[in-house]
């Protein structure tokens, strides 16, 4: 099975039961809830799917902390106002209650964390036994990625893939993306594997419904009209962590945004990221209607960081 084929695969896994069986060697569960294992050791000698599988697994984990997460933020609310209106001997008993909201939202972004850092002990042991059975990939490393292209170097310097920079990339990027989905608030409109359905009429010439879309034309058109568009391709001969910002901000934001946000960057990854941070922030503060999409523009962004950096800590930058 090919790469692009597992990530297609992984994505369809999303909608399974979160208390379904999952993979011992990767998840081990407590009390109905899984939680992650970040030994490497225990990671080794999985298929790809089954690295696509867990990786999917732990995205779905992502998504229900991230859903709890919001239900705790309306509850808050719910007692902050009623804090406004209450008389002086039940505010202490609220303000407790809104101090043990706070806890349990912080907690649920500390699991998000242990997720995150889950998938990448995932993506650096398969990065390994993709390029090099003699390599090794520490989880502690300040990039996977740039580790990952090194290693996947022949004598003569020439990559022992076509392209595996971009599959890499793009694996995570669907991972993002996920399925068809037609939100009202989305300025893009209907979208499947995160292209539209406006790019992919340019693609085809014609109207061909979106959600007939194909894994061979998913992949042709992130690598022509966004890897290849932004510059990400020559980066990553150089820098694979920034080509991947670069890359993953086409596909967000637009190729124009890209390339303007590398063009101030100064080929700093970190600074690239904060003026990445400081787009969602401005979208929201010119069109609240956007503001439905905070939390996983928020997810998103902390995502791409930790691809990026092993060592990040998710960072709750909308408050």
């Amino acid at each position: 099975m090919s790469l692009i084929q597992n990530i297609f695969s992984s994505s369809a896994s999303k909608k399974v039961d979160l208390n379904s069986e999952v993979k011992q060697s990767s998840l081990t569960s407590t009390d109905n809830c899984a939680f992650p294992t970040t030994n490497e050791d225990d990671l080794t000698g999985l298929d790809e799917f089954s690295y696509s599988e867990t990786r999917a697994r732990y995205n779905l984990l992502i998504m229900k902390q991230e859903q709890q997460i919001q239900q705790l933020e309306r509850e808050k609310d719910r007692l902050q106002a009623q804090l406004y209106k209450a008389e002086d001997e039940q505010r202490d008993a609220i303000k407790g209650q809104i101090k043990n909201i706070g806890d349990s939202i912080d907690a649920c972004y500390d699991q998000i964390n242990d997720y995150l850092t889950a998938i990448i002990s995932i993506n650096n042991v398969e990065a390994t036994e993709n390029v090099s059975a003699t390599s090794s990939t520490s989880s502690t490393s300040k990039t996977s990625l740039k580790t990952a292209s090194s290693s996947s170097k022949t004598s003569k310097g020439e990559s022992t893939l076509k392209d595996a920079n971009f599959d890499t990339m793009l694996g995570h990027v669907l991972g993002y993306e996920g399925g068809f989905s037609n939100h009202p608030a989305d300025r893009g409109g209907a979208t499947n594997y995160g292209i539209t359905q406006g790019t992919y009429t340019s693609y085809k010439g014609k109207y061909v419904d979106v959600r007939n879309i194909t894994k061979e034309e998913v992949y042709d058109i992130y690598y022509k009209n966004y890897y290849v568009a932004s510059g990400a391709s020559k980066i990553a001969k150089t820098d694979p962590d920034l080509a991947f910002a670069v890359f993953d901000a086409a596909v967000n934001h637009g190729v124009g945004y890209a390339k303007s946000a590398l063009a101030k960057c100064g080929n700093n990854v970190d600074t690239f990221m904060e003026l990445r941070k400081q787009k969602y922030i401005s979208i929201v503060a010119n069109n609240p209607s956007q503001k439905v999409f905070e939390k996983g523009w928020q997810n998103r962004w902390n995502r791409v960081y930790s691809v990026i950096d092993s060592n990040h800590k998710y960072v709750n930058y909308i408050g």
